[in-house]
């Protein structure tokens, strides 16, 4: 069959829409020209096209209608065949609200031809928030933030396929979701949940109420994604949350297609399917019923969040960001940072077309198509538009509203180069998927009083992990690993006003590893002036580690050359008050993945707590090998006796909080520690 225009396939479309049954709607394409012969043809080529259910008989003519049918020229079984009806059927369910096949086809050719340059629409960097500087305002933010939390839903989407990352746990193996891909002991998705716990933690202490943060994850069956995710949440007792408050969607999966519109193969029965784009977790949201039971759970805002972004939660720049959308009442809205130039980042602009205006943001496939031309700003190296980073504050009654009112928007195609099958042998070509943009429903609230953007400091906004590697050293979860340890050196020295060894360059971190190891469960904080009225002092020396799984802990005047772990999150305390800790260092094997790699350790200082337990120790020097483990309700007091440590332990039942937390009048947040 000749090319179909989008035009033919709505006019088709509209009077299957209006069907009563499945057998009209196969009356319907056979009137269409040529459907009739090519399914006829197709049955003297193979035997097996001449039984077949109406749904599948169905299928077959819509792909025969929009030009598709050289996907059923080299069936060699039924076998083969059977297999091919099944994604057919799935991408006809998957797609069934935007008309299936034939609308799935007209969105292509829709989005193929738009490729002319916007006009009559103005773009300019947005005016935002400056949130990178404390100062009354912004303490006000962060303090409406923490009380908003009660009515935030967070969203992960988890089904992409993370082609360029491409993930393995042995070399042999399937790609892994990005979500799984290890970073110095934890896994992406399991630091989003720590992230989620810091902030519920810090609710309770300020507000005295314990609350359960629902969370989203849209998955997707492309490469056993769901599978993967679902079993890693069973196996992690579902890190110690309600079950129940999880909520899975997959994500569906749609056929990649060429240049001209021609879908692709992955071999001779198997269509060339991807995830759908992010954005199409607010739709089944909807469809799901989910946003509807969220808000019937007093659930007003979702943030979303993307998984191979870990930085995001640094210091208090969510939380003022939730806290600036919560206060103003406003229904979108972006955080973003400076954007490094000609990075594989989308751009937010101030977009104004017609009567509609406000905050959105432009993939860097479409700078050309809306004139938008990666400069400089001034004479820095960032570009004068802001980075799109993905960290969207949401209103979830305005969601609903806007699918209530049944207003998709514009899907977009981002060639890629990938393997095909030609009907002969694979090969490479340039392939997209239609995807839609999770930040794109804001092109359905453009108005300036209702999309708003904040700004934040770039290392505690967007560090990402795409591939595994690179030549520029950007996007890797080595670069990712260095802008975390440039936070923590902000952390130790400026609010902890500890001495620590100078940080690396990226290339120096690259090549030879962190100059020390410093990580803590956000909890401890997650705001960095909270971590800096709990570690005041001291010094960590070359080659050290210090890893605190801890919350209550109180740690002053530290001296550390060498291994020191604290484990036990909510589960204890621990107060080092002018402690020397002095072992072997550690060593990272400095393999090309030394980012996922065990610590190996000569000697360390290790202490466990467990429930209720509390560890108290001044004026000491620990030596060598230390295994300590408090057990629960126990205090442990440690005193130095000339090179001897003395360890007491009594029973004791702790009826009071070691720190405690509130706001002062400037809403700015001071703890307080017990006594002793």
């Amino acid at each position: 069959m000749s090319a179909i225009t989008a035009q033919e396939i709505d006019y088709i479309l509209l009077k299957v829409q209006n069907a009563s049954s499945v057998f009209e709607k196969i009356d319907i394409l056979n009137a269409s020209k040529g459907v009739t012969a090519a399914f006829e043809r197709l049955i003297l080529q193979s035997p097996f096209f001449s039984s077949l259910s109406p749904e599948c008989e169905y299928v077959i003519k819509a792909l025969i209608t929009i030009g598709q049918a050289h996907v059923f020229e080299s069936l060699p079984s039924i076998e083969d065949f059977r297999n091919l009806l099944i994604e057919l059927i799935q991408v006809e369910q998957d797609y069934s609200s935007y008309g299936g096949i034939l609308g799935y086809q007209k969105n292509v050719i829709e989005t193929l031809n738009d490729t002319l340059q916007v006009t009559n629409t103005r773009i300019e960097p947005p005016r935002g928030i400056d949130l990178t500087m404390i100062n009354p305002d912004v303490d006000n933010y962060i303090h409406g933030g923490i009380a908003h939390l009660d009515k935030i839903a967070e969203v992960y989407v988890l089904g992409g396929v993370a082609d360029r990352l491409s993930y393995k746990e042995n070399h042999n193996g399937p790609n892994l979701p990005a979500a799984m891909l290890p970073l110095m002991g934890n896994t992406l998705l399991s630091l989003l949940i720590r992230d989620v716990e810091a902030r519920e933690y810090l609710y309770q202490k300020l507000f005295g109420k314990k609350i359960i943060t629902p969370i989203v994850m849209m998955t997707s069956n492309d490469q056993k994604n769901h599978d993967c995710i679902f079993e890693f949440c069973e196996k992690n007792n579902w890190f110690n949350r309600p079950k129940s408050s999880f909520y899975f969607i997959k994500q569906p999966l749609v056929p990649a297609f060429d240049k001209e519109g021609k879908w692709a193969l992955e071999n001779v029965s198997k269509l060339l399917l991807k995830p759908g784009g992010h954005g199409e977790i607010w739709h089944l949201a909807y469809q799901k019923k989910i946003l509807s039971i969220l808000s019937l759970q007093s659930i007003e805002t979702l943030l979303f969040r993307q998984v191979n972004n870990p930085v995001a939660s640094s210091d208090y720049g969510i939380l003022a960001f939730i806290g600036y959308g919560a206060l103003r009442k406003k229904k979108f809205g972006f955080l973003s940072c400076k954007r490094k130039l000609h990075t594989k980042e989308g751009v937010n602009v101030f977009l104004k077309n017609g009567s509609k205006e406000g905050v959105a943001s432009i993939e860097y496939c479409h700078f050309e198509k809306y004139g938008i031309e990666d400069a400089r700003e001034s004479e820095n190296q960032y570009s004068k538009y802001p980075s799109n980073t993905n960290i969207l504050f949401v209103d979830i009654k305005r969601l609903i509203e806007i699918f209530d009112a049944k207003t998709p928007y514009q899907p977009i195609a981002n060639f890629k180069s990938h393997t095909v099958f030609n009907g002969k042998q694979k090969t490479k070509s340039d392939i997209a998927r239609l995807e839609t943009l999770a930040q794109d429903i804001a092109s359905e609230l453009q108005d300036k009083n209702q999309t708003f953007i904040t700004y934040y400091q770039r290392q505690k906004t967007i560090s990402t992990t795409k591939q595994l590697s690179s030549d520029n050293q950007l996007e890797t979860p080595v670069s990712c690993l260095y802008d975390i340890a440039k936070n923590h050196e902000e952390l130790l020295s400026i609010h902890s006003k500890l001495q620590i060894p100078k940080l690396a360059t990226r290339s120096d971190f690259e090549k030879n590893g962190p100059n020390f190891l410093f990580d803590f469960h956000p909890a401890l904080g997650p705001i960095y002036s909270i971590i800096g009225q709990k570690i005041q002092g001291g010094s960590i020396y070359f080659g050290a580690e210090l890893y605190l799984e801890v919350v209550d802990v109180f740690i002053r005047d530290l001296k550390l050359k060498g291994s020191l772990r604290i484990c036990g999150h909510e589960s204890g305390i621990c107060s080092l008050d002018n402690v020397t800790i002095q072992n072997a260092s550690y060593q990272i094997p400095l393999s090309p993945n030394f980012w996922q790699s065990c610590i190996k350790r000569e000697e360390s200082c290790h202490i466990i707590l467990h429930e209720g337990s509390m560890l108290m120790a001044k004026d000491i020097s620990i030596e060598g090998e230390f295994f300590l483990e408090v057990m629960p309700f126990e205090k442990v007091t440690l005193e130095q006796f000339g090179s001897e440590i003395k360890i007491s332990r009594e029973k004791k039942c702790l009826n009071s909080p070691f720190w405690t937390y509130h706001f002062e009048s400037e809403k700015q947040i001071q703890i307080k520690k017990a006594s002793t």
